[in-house]
């Protein structure tokens, strides 16, 4: 459709089996994580950041699985 649009007025664009290959992943994707959403799935965690010269903790990121 975007590319279409793009195009310009009264344009189609025919899409191709990798692009619906792609859509049909990303809607399972999104399916999956909401349903694991819903059931309280993820977790967070904190990673340690560390600085290898000095062994010193720098900082932490949050991560969630």
């Amino acid at each position: 459709m975007y590319v279409a649009k793009r195009n310009g007025r009264n344009t189609y664009e025919m899409s191709s089996s990798s692009s619906n290959e792609r859509m049909i992943k990303t809607i399972i994707m999104e399916n999956v994580l909401k349903y694991a959403l819903e059931r309280n799935e993820f977790q967070l965690v904190y990673q340690s950041l560390i600085d290898l010269k000095t062994s010193d903790v720098i900082g932490a990121e949050a991560l969630i699985r």
